[in-house]
């Protein structure tokens, strides 16, 4: 099986598991990542399969802290 996506921001590996291409952003709207994996067999008369991947992203702190003071 062969797997595809046309989003720029997922890769998916020859066994089929799903990496992001580069750092997530958590400020996309609706903190979501949605888009389309399509599936396609060898056979002699290809079969394929889609499935629609969403991906919501958790607020994480990712700056660092700022301190007023020396600590």
């Amino acid at each position: 099986i062969t797997y595809y996506t046309l989003s720029p921001d997922f890769i998916i590996s020859a066994h089929g598991t799903i990496f992001p291409a580069g750092p997530l952003d958590y400020e996309r709207p609706n903190h979501l990542y949605e888009f389309i994996v399509m599936a396609v067999d060898k056979g002699e008369v290809p079969r394929t399969g889609t499935a629609t991947v969403r991906l919501r992203m958790a607020n994480v702190n990712d700056e660092p802290p700022e301190f007023s003071q020396p600590v």
